[in-house]
């Protein structure tokens, strides 16, 4: 059976926001000889045991954060570094970032230290939110919400004052991943993996567990999900556990249509 895929649903882009889930489709013909490539050194050292971290094109700069945790300006044009934005960070232990985004004009920060700050283009903190917990998750910014996934909570921010929304814990005896969890959204379900390899959604309207027939999904193991991953596309979210082994459910119809099928001989797996 061939389908065609219609990969515009796939998009995740919201005005004046960007992060690590921000996906747009764009453009290119490849033949036209006046394309250029832009090459820059954003995190001036070697990313070790997490996500890469993004960066940011915002009209005629490209930002990015470096593992100091300063924020680079490029030009857009040449690549060439302009400016060195020097962040007050003394009193922040481990502070190496692992989450950089931007919400209208004013970036929002995660470090691995458990701190998440919102800073503005001109290094004024505008709110810190201290935790001590160890983050390894790139942070989702919304207009309404900062979600973040700490090895074994959940918390949701107020992007205008750093004030928490909502938290829950979700503690296990599970293996802590050592690279973090994810996210995925479906209208107001939040679906995610905690770095713990916990499974749970929430409903952001009511900030209340979600729940429906996918709460009986089962997992190979806990021990090592590296390799496990979550995905939307139209109404069905896609479980992949292992690298190799696909469920899918239907989020409308609230049934599985594919458990636990294991694709055998494996060659590859893009997450």
């Amino acid at each position: 059976e061939n389908e065609n895929l219609d990969l515009s649903l796939y998009e995740f882009y919201e005005k004046n926001i960007i992060d690590y889930y921000t996906n747009q489709s764009v453009t290119i013909d490849f033949l036209d000889e006046d394309i250029t490539k832009l090459k820059i050194n954003s995190y001036e050292s070697k990313i070790k045991n997490n996500n890469p971290i993004n960066i940011i094109y915002d009209l005629d700069y490209v930002y990015s954060i470096n593992f100091k945790g300063e924020i680079l300006k490029f030009n857009s044009d040449t690549g060439k570094l302009i400016d060195r934005i020097i962040i007050d960070l003394d009193y922040l232990n481990n502070s190496i970032p692992v989450s950089f985004s931007l919400l209208e004009n004013d970036f929002i920060i995660g470090f691995k230290s458990g701190h998440i700050m919102r800073i503005n283009k001109n290094a004024e903190i505008l709110w810190v939110f201290d935790n001590s917990s160890l983050l390894n998750t790139p942070i989702k910014v919304t207009q309404d919400y900062i979600i973040i996934l700490y090895s074994e909570d959940l918390i949701i921010l107020s992007p205008l004052n750093g004030e928490i929304i909502f938290q829950k814990n979700y503690n296990s005896n599970n293996v802590i991943q050592s690279i973090g969890g994810k996210i995925v959204e479906y209208f107001n379900i939040l679906y995610f993996i905690l770095p713990n390899s916990d499974f749970h959604s929430i409903d952001t309207f009511l900030f209340n567990e979600h729940l429906s027939n996918l709460d009986n999904l089962e997992l190979k193991t806990s021990l090592n999900n590296l390799y496990d991953n979550i995905y939307i596309y139209k109404n069905i979210l896609l479980y992949v556990d292992n690298g190799n082994t696909i469920s899918t459910f239907d989020i409308i119809n609230n049934n599985f249509l594919l458990s636990n099928y294991k694709i055998n001989d494996l060659k590859s797996y893009l997450s």
